[in-house]
């Protein structure tokens, strides 16, 4: 079957079934989307947007999307999602409070300097004999300094008993 036919752009056959059934009883026009210039259901109205960017302005100057959503709702009793707040403040050249940080790189632990100092014991659950078998885990003692495994131990469950 043809990608297109599938799914990967195109349309499937019981859809360019309706569409010509559609085209046939109604033109060109009835091709296009049901919808199409209407306003979508949850649009904020431009009183309420307006309102928003008066406030997020003046009063609440300083709050950043949540908090100024929260006292939306509770101190002005205008309900709208922190995305939607999110959306107009930009909009209306309000700038975020504060933009958001790159993530912070963790730095690793150095090893240990010697052989023998830290023995690290790890777990890992698996099917490892294959899908007729129950899952085991494989626990694994390994050296901090030299990565070596130092012992391998087939268990039933991981736990520090193994």
């Amino acid at each position: 079957m043809p990608d297109d036919v599938k799914g990967g752009g195109g349309v499937s056959y019981r859809q360019a079934k309706r569409l010509k059934k559609a085209y046939e009883s109604g033109g060109i026009e009835a091709l296009a989307h049901g919808n199409r210039g209407r306003s979508p259901a949850n649009k904020v109205d431009d009183e309420v947007r307006q309102r928003v960017v008066e406030l997020s302005r003046e009063a609440y100057a300083g709050f950043n999307d949540t908090h100024f959503t929260e006292m939306l709702c509770k101190r002005e009793k205008i309900e709208v999602s922190r995305e939607t707040v999110r959306a107009i403040r930009p909009e209306e050249g309000t700038a975020p409070k504060r933009k958001r940080r790159a993530p912070r790189h963790h730095k690793r632990r150095p090893q240990k300097a010697a052989e023998g100092l830290m023995i690290l014991w790890d777990g890992s659950p698996h099917r490892w004999f294959g899908r007729e078998h129950d899952p085991c885990c494989l626990m694994a003692a390994i050296d901090d300094a030299t990565s070596k495994a130092l012992a391998l131990l087939f268990v039933e469950h991981e736990c520090s008993a193994a």
